[in-house]
């Protein structure tokens, strides 16, 4: 009996623990629209291990209770190195499948791609780097996982080859690596954004002023019209007829 209440003592308090996480946990609100995928900013999620991503998103499902360097990840998957892959292809025009990579000297996607993602890091030398954890484990038995980066301006360190950039989908790192430059790739569906409700009864209201002005507007001219404020003689016959049947 002892043994079942300290299991439970356990359980409760566990349990106490992640909703009072997810209750502090803040929203993500800083992220970036590809199509119809919503990436979290990389760079929210520094100093963590894939370990610890996986501790709160097992096999890139996160739970409501889920949290990560204060945020809450309720709604939001931990993309795999397929769904980085093809991010990075968005930008680089190719078709590649994950886990590969791509270089470009002076391309026009990397400085587009650091313009709407924080870079992890930044180098005096003007380059800089989006790089993080996916949910993909590297099933070579090393105990390492994908970390694909983006790169900007890299010194590729082989002369005369100007610096680079690079989309990275096979780069992998230990599990248990962590690092300041160094985030995490997490996504969900971006939603359509919804037409506000007061919008919407705004729009009713002035069909039904509309209307109202119209049904005005006749009533007034056949008021006018029957008690010879209105002068028909400048209308056809047709609506002089329309007039006796109405005013009768």
């Amino acid at each position: 009996m002892l043994i079942v209440k300290n299991a439970l003592f356990k359980w409760i308090a566990g349990l106490t623990v992640a909703v009072s996480q997810a209750a502090w946990a803040v929203p993500i609100t800083d992220t970036v629209i590809v199509g119809t995928q919503e990436w979290a900013q990389v760079s929210l999620f520094s100093n963590v291990s894939w370990n610890a991503v996986s501790t709160q998103c097992p096999g890139g499902v996160c739970s409501a209770s889920s949290t990560l360097n204060g945020y809450d990840l309720s709604g939001w998957s931990w993309a795999s190195v397929d769904a980085v892959q093809s991010l990075f292809n968005t930008f680089t025009g190719q078709t590649n499948l994950a886990p590969n990579q791509y270089f470009e000297i002076n391309s026009t996607w990397a400085p587009l791609f650091m313009s709407l993602f924080t870079p992890s890091s930044a180098n005096p030398d003007g380059s800089s780097s989006v790089h993080g954890w996916s949910s993909t484990a590297d099933l070579d038995g090393l105990g390492e996982a994908y970390a694909p980066a983006m790169l900007h301006s890299v010194n590729v360190g082989i002369p005369p080859i100007p610096p680079a950039d690079m989309a990275l989908g096979n780069i992998t790192r230990s599990k248990d690596y962590t690092s300041p430059s160094f985030g995490a790739w997490f996504l969900r569906d971006s939603a359509p954004a919804p037409i506000p409700a007061t919008l919407t009864l705004f729009g009713l209201g002035l069909v039904n002023l509309w209307i109202f002005g119209c049904k005005r507007g006749v009533k007034t001219w056949l008021f006018k019209a029957c008690s010879g404020v209105l002068d028909l003689s400048q209308y056809s016959q047709a609506n002089s007829t329309g007039r006796a049947s109405a005013c009768s």
